[in-house]
């Protein structure tokens, strides 16, 4: 039989914009998640829910004609459960530096993120929590359709350096933390 799962985080985000430059925010995640299972008739049920370690996050955004730099640091702190996998029950912190240019309605940009972990995207919601040094290289291209709707694609690898620990959210309790190193 086979499995995959679904993760719906939802959660509570504030921040503070004190110019163009500069803004700070936090966020609270609370996280449904859950399996389908090609053998049960009911289809896909939430297995695990919870709320997951705040975070709290200083970015700063600079722009000069055509060129866009932002950069910023988020820090996660450990106030949950390990046994869940919404925490690792460690400070998580990650560095993002991110430079596009603009061309017309195309910004193509790349990114690099150094951390700890492997922080959730605004896109994908990673079925564990991850703790290890590692580095993230994505690279891509947004179009501005209109004033309010763009589309994008972008390719990205994940690059770990020494031992990893992952918290699953689909298995809880003590089997839910494994590690490894990269070969």
């Amino acid at each position: 039989h086979s499995e995959c799962g679904h993760c719906l985080p939802l959660g509570w985000r504030g921040g503070y914009k004190s110019n163009r430059h500069v803004n700070v925010s936090a966020l609270r995640p609370i996280y449904f998640v859950g399996t389908t299972s090609a053998t049960a008739a009911a289809g896909s049920s939430f297995t695990n829910n919870g709320v997951g370690d705040p975070s709290f996050a200083l970015n700063l955004a600079f722009s000069k004609d055509a060129l866009i730099y932002t950069t910023g640091v988020a820090v996660t702190a450990p106030v949950t459960d390990t046994s869940n996998g919404f925490s690792t029950g460690d400070t998580l912190v990650d560095w993002t530096s991110r430079v596009g240019v603009r061309i017309g309605r195309l910004v193509p940009f790349g990114r690099l993120d150094i951390g700890n972990t492997v922080p959730d995207t605004p896109v994908f919601f990673l079925p564990y929590t991850a703790q290890g040094f590692n580095a993230r290289l994505e690279g891509g291209a947004n179009f501005k359709l209109t004033d309010i709707f763009s589309a994008g694609a972008s390719g990205y690898g994940v690059l770990p350096s020494g031992e990893q620990h992952i918290y699953s959210r689909m298995v809880t309790g003590s089997n839910s933390r494994m590690s490894m190193r990269p070969v």
